[in-house]
């Protein structure tokens, strides 16, 4: 994925955090104590990876692009790559397809279908 850059207003900042691609992130429900305060971070033998901190992880330059500058963006891709996908894949499991030529009805192919079904349990009974 890369953050767009074809809209001026966030064209300059999505550009720079493309180029800090790839993201080193780390994650954590757990609240560490640091000196006097307790922070959301990971404890490891050599020392905390604080989650909010800007020099130990790449967390909230993440949050920032993906919830507050590009949430658009992120589900209009996900929309258009991942459901899609996904959505083709069931249809095709259930035997419709749309090569385009030929629209599809679902109702047609629902009842198409189910008349099959019927057929099939009425040559078992007899």
């Amino acid at each position: 994925y890369k953050f767009p850059t074809d809209d001026e207003t966030v064209a300059e900042v999505n550009k720079e955090m493309n180029e800090l691609m790839p993201f080193a992130v780390v994650g954590s429900r757990e609240d560490v104590k640091v000196g006097e305060t307790c922070v959301r971070g990971r404890e490891y033998p050599w020392g905390v990876v604080e989650i909010e901190n800007e020099l130990h992880c790449d967390f909230v330059k993440l949050r920032e692009m993906l919830i507050r500058t590009n949430m658009e963006d992120l589900r209009e891709v996900t929309h258009r790559k991942h459901y899609e996908l996904y959505r083709r894949g069931k249809l095709k499991q259930m035997g419709i397809t749309d090569d385009g030529a030929h629209p599809v009805s679902l109702q047609e192919t629902y009842e198409q279908k189910r008349a099959e079904h019927l057929a099939e349990l009425q040559r078992i009974e007899n």
